[in-house]
């Protein structure tokens, strides 16, 4: 399956519920976007490309060996592991008053600009989706600041699609600047044992 009929796939099914903000923070879409970002991260760890995220030129050995039973057991970790800014209240202050944000184009550790663009939607559209539902998970499953939480739950469809062909310049590898927490991240999911993946309670205190 190509990665264009991966992403119309995943949007079938989640856009159709977005009208029932209570019953879409499911777990599970987010384990479906993960297992399709580290599928994508793994080819890349493997290309030899020459700019990728800190977390994978780090831990190149362990990210070359993260076959499809680890990658699907480290999915299961219970947050996004896309980022967009979301901690920053004064960016996306800007970006929805459709003021002009500063773009990246080629900062080192960047998401190649293909890659990002495949996975910007999905990112965008899941995070408003859980915003929608519940502002207060956003914070927690997505690593929103509140008020950027706030902001995501005001956008309508339209702005998704904007924000989404605009500004997948500023996606990125959730806690990149954390090349050793990944390294933790990437050998407990290797572990074969059936309680290796993070719980949310670890994930949590590392990033503090």
């Amino acid at each position: 399956m190509s990665i264009q009929d991966g992403r119309q796939g995943y949007l079938t099914r989640i856009l159709p519920r977005v009208g029932h903000p209570t019953n879409v923070v499911d777990l599970g879409l987010i384990r479906a976007l993960n297992e399709r970002c580290l599928d994508l991260l793994v080819q890349l760890a493997v290309s030899e490309h020459a700019s990728v995220p800190t977390a994978i030129s780090s831990n190149r050995d362990l990210w070359r060996v993260f076959d499809a039973s680890v990658r699907e057991r480290a999915a299961r970790h219970p947050v996004l592991l896309m980022d967009i800014n979301f901690a920053d209240s004064a960016w996306w202050r800007c970006v929805a008053d459709g003021r002009l944000v500063e773009e990246r184009s080629s900062v080192t550790g960047s998401l190649p600009f293909g890659m990002a663009g495949e996975l910007m939607r999905e990112t965008v559209t899941l995070a408003w989706i859980i915003a929608r539902a519940d502002e207060g998970l956003a914070t927690i499953l997505c690593g929103m600041a509140p008020p950027v939480a706030r902001i995501f739950s005001s956008f309508s469809s339209p702005d998704v699609e904007r924000l989404s062909a605009r500004h997948h310049g500023h996606l990125r590898l959730r806690f990149d600047d954390h090349p050793s927490y990944w390294r933790m991240y990437l050998k407990i999911a290797g572990c074969k044992s059936s309680t290796a993946s993070l719980s949310l309670d670890t994930f949590v205190e590392s990033c503090q």
